[in-house]
């Protein structure tokens, strides 16, 4: 019961600090002004937190978990994966969920203030990288499932594919969310096309490269 009540404490809290964040901007993002959002005491804030910085963290980890969710769980390619990612992105974009819409609000804003704010740039930089960081053990994983060539490193797919969907985000913000899907598509499409060489683009020209006796050919003097 105890483990239940704190478990929704810390939800509450994690939901009014996104609130909060997304109407006052991080640095306005109190003790007082949380508590207040989520109707409990700094009390409650203090007994699952050691204070206003750790509550931030958790909460963009609290974020980060609901972000995870876009992974495509049954990919077993990277195309099937990419499109996966990207339509799960447009489908939290156009979502009604409140909470969603807050997570969103939020990442638009952070990004935006991080040129400007040394304490949002330390916030979403820890997030970009734990994402980051996900993303190119998720793309490894699907090339040596698939067989594909990557013509780029994993790490700069996913950052590619990070830089994609949040453009996305941002393109929605300013036309009310109406974003094409083949449009989409298309973009990663093209991404894909000057990341990945197609299964068994190589093999003929390994071959070729190899005598009749599986030596390999040497170069004339």
């Amino acid at each position: 019961m105890e483990t239940r009540r704190r478990a929704e404490t810390q939800h509450k809290l994690f939901r009014a600090t996104l609130e909060v964040a997304v109407e006052r901007g991080l640095a306005g993002v109190s003790t007082h002004r949380v508590a207040a959002a989520a109707g409990l005491t700094t009390g409650a804030i203090y007994r699952n937190f050691e204070g206003r910085d750790h509550l931030i963290r958790e909460a963009m980890s609290y974020y980060q978990r609901h972000v995870s969710d876009l992974d495509v769980a049954d990919a077993t390619s990277l195309g099937e994966w990419a499109h996966g990612y990207l339509d799960a992105y447009l489908d939290m974009i156009v979502s009604r969920d409140e909470q969603l819409q807050l997570i969103l609000s939020l990442q638009r804003q952070l990004l935006m203030l991080r040129e400007t704010d040394s304490a949002v740039r330390d916030v979403v930089d820890h997030w970009q990288e734990s994402r980051l960081t996900s993303l190119e053990q998720r793309i490894d994983e699907l090339a040596s499932l698939s067989g594909e060539r990557l013509t780029v490193s994993p790490r700069l797919l996913g950052q590619q594919m990070m830089i994609l969907s949040v453009g996305f985000s941002l393109m929605a913000e300013q036309f009310e969310d109406v974003i094409p899907r083949e449009v989409a598509h298309a973009a990663v499409d093209a991404l894909l096309a000057t990341s990945c060489a197609p299964v068994g683009q190589g093999d003929v020209q390994d071959a070729l490269d190899v005598q009749d006796d599986g030596r390999p050919q040497g170069r004339a003097e």
